[in-house]
């Protein structure tokens, strides 16, 4: 429901930002809040002082006091730039996630260009990490295609062997010929080679069954379930995520619905209408093209 709470009401940070997005739309000309919006350096310039009236607070009054502030001039800064509260959650649990940590050192100041030296004792063993502003990435070999010699591309486009392909060619061309040519009178002698399975014909005909009719209560159910199944997978869709690792080199990750899918649903000692309908909803919501039910 997106909610902090089960409830409408919001206070706290909530309720703030639902203020200063409002403010934004609406508020008067001339205004304090509506100069905040609109003059970039005098909310920088706010968000600074604030930050180091912060640093400099002690008590516990003036700390959340001061800390008020910054969080007030903060969120004016999200308002602005059209980031949430969730957005912000978001990267914090992302960074929550992360084994490696940064050094914590601070950042040189802006204005003199300088940080504060950390002093290192003589003969420790802990190793420095290179902070995340001077981090430089090791770019990849890069080859020009019109520099090279045919040769020099073909070798290059050469896949290490990972099996005997010579072997496996050997066998599997006549399997195929003798497939396209005898049909299903092939495939019922290949059954009998491979599983070691006589079987008379390729399709086994399934007896005429009397219609099912069920209880309105099951119905209902099944209804139930199958919309709470649906919507569920519904919110597991995504848009493709896209990284440049390094120079030149972008990774993506996407989600793509499979053509074809076969779904097993157990029917021995239990009937599971469940196991169905958690395998069919999904594959439906992803996209899949065609669904293929298999059960004793």
């Amino acid at each position: 429901l997106d909610r902090f709470t089960c409830f409408d009401g919001r206070s706290g940070l909530p309720a703030l930002m639902d203020t200063l997005k409002s403010r934004k739309e609406n508020a008067p000309q001339g205004s304090y809040t509506e100069r905040l919006f609109n003059d970039k350096k005098l909310l920088d310039a706010k968000l600074l002082e604030e930050a180091g009236e912060l640093a400099e607070a002690e008590s516990h009054d003036d700390v959340a006091w001061e800390a008020a502030d910054v969080l007030y001039f903060a969120l004016v800064k999200c308002v602005q730039a059209g980031v949430s509260l969730k957005d912000v959650e978001a990267v914090l649990d992302h960074r929550s996630k992360k084994v490696r940590r940064r050094p914590g050192n601070a950042k040189p100041n802006k204005s003199t260009g300088q940080a504060e030296k950390v002093q290192v004792p003589t003969g420790s063993t802990a190793k420095t990490e290179t902070p995340r502003e001077q981090v430089v990435f090791k770019r990849l070999c890069v080859l020009k295609n019109s520099e090279l010699s045919e040769p020099e591309r073909a070798k290059l486009c050469t896949r290490p062997a990972v099996m005997d392909t010579e072997k496996l060619m050997s066998i599997v061309p006549p399997i195929l010929a003798d497939v396209r040519q005898r049909g299903d009178s092939a495939l019922l002698d290949l059954t009998a080679k491979f599983d070691r399975v006589q079987l008379q014909t390729p399709v086994m005909d399934v007896p005429p069954m009397d219609e099912i009719t069920i209880s309105d209560d099951v119905q209902s159910a099944i209804e139930v379930a199958y919309g709470n199944i649906q919507k569920f997978h519904f919110a597991q869709l995504h848009e493709p995520l896209e990284v440049e690792t390094c120079p030149g080199v972008r990774c993506s990750r996407f989600a793509r619905p499979i053509e074809k899918v076969g779904l097993y649903v157990p029917g021995g000692s239990a009937i599971l209408p469940s196991t169905a309908l958690m395998l069919a909803v999904p594959a439906k919501v992803a996209g899949c093209l065609e669904e293929i039910l298999a059960t004793p």
